[in-house]
C-alpha cells in the first residue's frame, strides 16, 4: 500500500472486484454499507459502476425501481444487496425486499461477515453452520416461497429466481486518506463486546473452553468477529497483518488473529529458512529473516481504549477537534431484529455496543438544510415469517391470499430514521478535500483558521467573485468572516457544486466556533469548549504526585458542578472531566485513584443534587436528558421519575437511586485509574516538570507508541502472540535439532519497527485528537525510519461517546 489515497483506494477495491455484478442492478445498502459508501467511495461511485439506483435496504419500496424504468426504460430484473450485518439479522429485510420486487430474476447478497466467522459464532447469536452461505440461501428460498404463497403471489422456481451469497469485506469507513474506522451499524463493531461493555472499555472475557472440540479456534462470542474482520483487511490491503498488542482485550484479539488464515499472506517457504547446508550461512539467514518477513507484511498494533481515555475526553484548542465534536451525527443504529429481541427480553441475546456513525453533517442554509428525515408510511402488516413459523402456520396464511398483488408488509421493529440531512463533511471523491484535511490535521489554533480563509479566497478568485465585505489581512479569523466568505460561494448552485468541500469545511468551522449552538442538541459550544480546556489545564497542575495543587482536585470539580447549575457547563461535561482525571491518575506508581473516599462521597452528593435540580427545572423539550447521555442509567432513573411523578412525590427515594448509579460510575472510574498498572514503557501520559512536579501537557498513548516505532526504541508493553509465526516456529524447532541456525534458538522475530507499513488500531475507537497527534508526530519526524502509518479504530469517538461507553 502506498500513495496519498491508500485507505480510500483500498476501500474501493472490493467494489471494483464485483463491478460486473453491480452493473445493471438495483443496489440496496444496509446502514453499515451506506456509511462505507458515503465516507469511502462517494455517493456517485456505485452509479458510476453501472448501478441503476442505490437505495436503503431497511426502507425498501416499490418506487425504488422507478428511476431505471423512467430514465432508461429498463425493467428491474436484478437486485444486489450489500450488508455488514449477520445474515440472520438482515434476513427479514431481504425477505421483505423480495416481496416488494416480486418480478426480479436474481438477488445477490454480498455479506461482510465470512462463512468462517458465521460458523465460529455461538448458535444463540447465529445458528448457521460451516456452510453458512448455502444454508442461508436454502432458508431464504423457503421463507420467500412461504411469504409469497401467503400473500397470494406466485412462488418462483429455482430457475426463475437465482439467489446467492458471497463474501465481500466492507470494513473501512475512511476518515481521511490514512485513517479509517469500522461501520458503526455493522456486526463487527456493534458486537465487539468484552467484559460486558464495548470492547476496549472493559476487562477481557475469560478464555474460551472448547472442551471436546480440539479443532476449535478462538472465542465464539461477538468479539470473535473482530479478528475475522482484521483477517479480511489483509485481503484488502494485500499483505499479511502481523499482530502486536497492548492491553488484555487486544492480546485476546491478537491471539485469535494469529491463528486465522489471511489471504494477503505470501508464505516465505522452508527454503528461506534452511538455506545452504552450513551453520554460518544459516545464522546469517536467521539474522535477516525478521526484516525479510516484515517487508511483505503489515505490522498491526492493537491498543485497548481504556489505557488512555483522557485523550478523547479532553478539549484542545484546535478547530478540527471542535468540528468533530460539535457537528451533528446520526443516532446509533440498532438492527430491527436485535431491537425486537431486546424489547421482548429474549434470552441468549448477545450484548451490543451502541456506536454512532462517523458521518458528520453540516447545515447549508437553503441548499442543504439540516433537518431529520421522517420514515415512510408503510402499510401495516405482520413480521416476515421464518422457516419454523412457515411450517407451523401455513394454512392460516393461505387463507388470507387474494388474486391481486397486495402491498408487502414491513419488517417488524422498524425504528424511526433519525438521520440528519444537510451536507456531509466528507468528500472522498474530491482530491482537494483530502489534501486540505491532511494539511489541517497538524495545525493548531489560529493557523488552521488562516488556512481555511486562504482557501476560501482562492476559490473566490477562481470564480472571479468579490466578497460583499472586504476581509482584513489580520491573524485573527472570526467565525462570521468564514461564514461570510463561504456564503459568497453559495451565490449560485453551479458555483456551490464546484466548491462544496471548502464551503462545508468553512461552515463547519464557523458553526463549531460560534458562541450560540447552531442546533439545539449540539454537544458543546465554543465558550464551553474553552472553559473545559482551561479546567483541564488546571486539573493537570494538581494531578501529579507531590505537586502543590494536589488538594485542589475536589474543590475544582465541585466548582464545575456549580457551573452546571449556573448554565455555563453541562452535567455531561463534569462526567467527562472525571474520566480525564481518573485516567490520568494511572500515571501514579502504584496506580491509585486521584481522590480519597471522603472526597468521592462529597462529589457523589453534589452530583446527585445537581441531577435532581436539573430534572426538577427541566424545560418542555427536556434538554437536561441530552446532557446526561454520558450516564444512561441516571438518565433512565430521572426520566422514569419525571414520567411517573415520583420526582415530586418522593425526591429522597429518587436521590437514593441516583446515589447508587453514581456509586457504580465511580467504581468504573476507579477501575479506569488502575488500567495502566501493568504497563512499563508507555504508562505515563502526563509530561511532568522535574522541578515543580506539575504537568503541563499530555502525550496520547497512541503517539507514544508511534514515537517508539519511529525511533526504533524498545517497547516492552508490546506483546506478540506466539502463534503469529507458527510455521516458522515449527521449522526452527525441527531444523534446530539438525544443527541449523548455528546453535541459535531460531530466527529472530521481526520488531514492529522493521515493517514498512504499520497499522495502529485502537480497540474501542479513535478520536479526532489522536488523528491530529499522529499526523503531527509524522510531520515532526524528518530523519530516519519513517514507515507508512495507518490509523484505525472500531468507531469515531467524541468526548461524550467515550464517557458513555465507559460508564454505561
Amino acid at each position: 500500500m502506498s500513495g496519498a489515497d491508500s485507505v480510500i483506494d483500498a476501500s474501493r477495491k472490493p467494489f471494483l472486484d464485483v463491478a460486473t455484478d453491480i452493473s445493471g442492478s438495483l443496489v440496496y445498502l444496509d446502514a453499515g454499507a451506506a456509511e462505507v459508501t458515503q465516507l469511502s467511495l462517494g455517493p456517485a461511485f456505485l452509479l458510476g459502476l453501472g448501478a441503476t439506483n442505490v437505495c436503503d435496504l431497511e426502507r425498501c419500496q416499490p418506487d425504488d425501481a422507478l428511476l431505471p424504468l423512467l430514465a432508461c426504460g429498463q425493467a428491474l430484473t436484478s437486485l444486489v444487496v450489500f450488508t455488514t450485518q449477520l445474515l440472520t439479522e438482515t434476513h427479514q429485510h431481504v425477505v421483505h425486499l423480495l416481496m416488494v420486487h416480486p418480478h426480479v430474476q436474481r438477488c445477490l447478497l454480498f455479506c461482510s461477515v465470512s462463512e468462517l466467522a458465521h460458523a465460529q459464532l455461538d448458535p444463540a447469536i447465529s445458528p448457521l453452520g460451516v456452510e453458512a452461505y448455502s444454508d442461508y440461501v436454502a432458508a431464504l428460498r423457503q421463507d420467500v416461497a412461504a411469504a409469497r404463497a401467503a400473500a397470494g403471489l406466485p412462488v418462483p422456481r429455482e430457475d426463475q429466481l437465482q439467489l446467492a451469497v458471497r463474501h465481500l469485506p466492507l470494513h473501512m469507513v475512511a476518515i481521511d486518506s490514512h485513517t479509517f474506522v469500522l461501520p458503526a451499524a455493522g456486526a463487527v463493531a456493534s458486537k465487539a463486546v468484552a467484559g460486558g461493555r464495548a470492547a476496549g472499555f472493559g476487562s477481557a472475557d475469560a478464555p474460551p473452553d472448547h472442551g471436546a472440540d480440539e479443532g476449535a479456534v478462538g472465542g465464539s462470542g461477538g468479539l470473535s468477529l473482530l479478528p475475522h474482520c482484521l483477517a479480511d483487511l489483509s485481503r484488502v490491503l494485500g499483505a499479511k497483518l502481523e499482530p502486536f498488542a497492548i492491553g488484555p482485550v487486544s492480546s485476546s484479539i491478537a491471539r485469535e488473529l494469529a491463528a486465522l488464515p489471511q489471504q494477503g499472506h505470501r508464505p516465505g517457504g522452508a527454503a528461506d529458512l534452511a538455506g545452504p547446508d552450513s551453520s554460518s550461512t544459516a545464522a546469517a539467514a536467521g539474522a535477516g529473516a525478521a526484516a525479510a518477513a516484515a517487508s511483505g507484511s503489515i505490522g498491526l498494533v492493537l491498543i485497548d481504549r481504556c489505557l488512555d481515555l483522557a485523550t478523547p475526553c479532553m478539549h484542545a484548542e484546535h478547530v478540527l477537534d471542535a468540528v468533530f465534536a460539535s457537528l451533528p451525527r446520526a443516532d446509533a443504529v440498532v438492527p430491527a431484529a436485535a431491537a425486537a429481541a431486546a424489547g421482548s427480553g429474549a434470552a441468549g441475546q448477545a450484548p451490543r455496543a451502541v456506536l454512532r456513525p462517523a458521518d458528520l453533517r453540516v447545515d447549508i442554509p437553503r441548499l442543504a438544510p439540516l433537518a431529520p428525515l421522517t420514515p415512510p408510511q408503510l402499510p401495516p402488516g405482520n413480521p416476515q415469517p421464518t422457516a419454523s413459523a412457515n411450517q407451523q402456520q401455513p394454512q392460516q396464511q393461505q387463507g388470507s391470499g387474494s388474486s391481486s398483488e397486495p402491498a408487502a408488509a414491513a419488517p417488524a421493529g422498524l425504528a424511526p430514521l433519525c438521520c440528519p440531512l444537510g451536507l456531509s463533511l466528507f468528500h472522498p471523491a474530491d482530491r482537494r478535500w483530502l489534501g486540505w484535511l491532511q494539511q489541517l490535521w497538524p495545525k493548531r489554533g489560529k493557523d488552521a483558521l488562516l488556512l481555511l480563509r486562504k482557501w476560501l479566497k482562492e476559490a473566490l478568485r477562481q470564480e472571479r467573485i468579490t466578497p460583499g465585505q472586504r476581509s482584513r489581512l489580520s491573524s485573527v479569523v472570526s467565525p462570521a468572516e468564514l461564514a461570510g466568505l463561504a456564503q459568497c460561494l453559495m451565490a449560485s448552485p453551479e458555483v456551490f457544486l464546484r466548491h462544496t468541500p471548502i464551503v462545508g469545511l468553512a461552515l463547519a468551522a464557523a458553526a463549531a466556533l460560534a458562541t450560540e449552538p447552531p442546533v439545539p442538541s449540539v454537544a458543546c459550544t465554543w465558550p464551553a469548549w474553552e472553559r473545559l480546556g482551561a479546567l483541564e489545564r488546571q486539573l493537570l497542575l494538581a494531578l501529579p504526585e507531590g505537586s502543590e495543587g494536589a488538594g485542589m482536585l475536589q474543590p475544582m470539580l465541585v466548582e464545575a458542578i456549580t457551573s452546571c447549575q449556573q448554565g455555563r457547563l453541562q452535567l455531561g461535561h463534569v462526567l467527562q472531566l472525571l474520566v480525564v482525571v481518573y485516567s490520568l491518575s494511572g500515571d501514579r506508581m502504584p496506580p491509585a485513584p486521584p481522590l480519597y473516599s471522603a472526597d468521592e462521597a462529597q462529589l457523589k452528593e453534589a452530583l446527585a443534587d445537581a441531577l435532581l435540580a436539573a430534572a426538577a427545572a427541566g424545560d418542555a423539550q427536556q434538554q437536561w436528558l441530552v446532557q446526561l447521555e454520558c450516564l444512561p442509567a441516571a438518565q433512565h432513573v430521572l426520566h422514569q421519575a419525571v414520567q411517573s411523578g415520583k420526582l415530586s412525590a418522593d425526591p429522597a427515594g429518587v436521590r437514593g437511586q441516583l446515589l447508587l448509579v453514581l456509586h457504580d460510575a465511580f467504581q468504573r472510574l476507579r477501575w479506569l485509574a488502575a488500567a495502566r498498572g501493568k504497563l512499563r514503557d508507555v504508562r505515563r501520559l502526563m509530561q511532568v516538570d522535574a522541578d515543580t512536579g506539575a504537568a503541563s501537557a499530555c502525550t496520547p498513548l497512541v503517539r507514544q507508541v508511534l514515537t517508539k516505532i519511529l525511533l526504533r526504541a524498545d517497547n516492552r508493553d508490546l506483546q506478540q502472540p506466539e502463534s503469529a509465526s507458527l510455521v516458522a516456529g515449527l521449522l526452527s524447532k525441527g531444523l534446530g535439532r539438525l544443527g541449523m541456525f548455528g546453535g541459535m534458538a531460531g530466527p529472530a522475530r521481526a520488531s514492529i519497527s522493521d515493517y514498512q507499513t504499520v497499522l495502529l488500531f485502537v480497540v474501542g475507537g479513535i478520536s479526532a485528537a489522536e488523528v491530529r497527534e499522529v499526523r503531527a508526530e509524522l510531520e515532526e519526524h524528518v530523519y530516519g525510519h519513517k514507515p507508512l502509518v495507518l490509523l484505525g479504530g472500531t468507531s469515531l469517538l467524541s468526548a461524550g461517546d467515550a464517557a458513555r461507553l465507559l460508564l454505561s
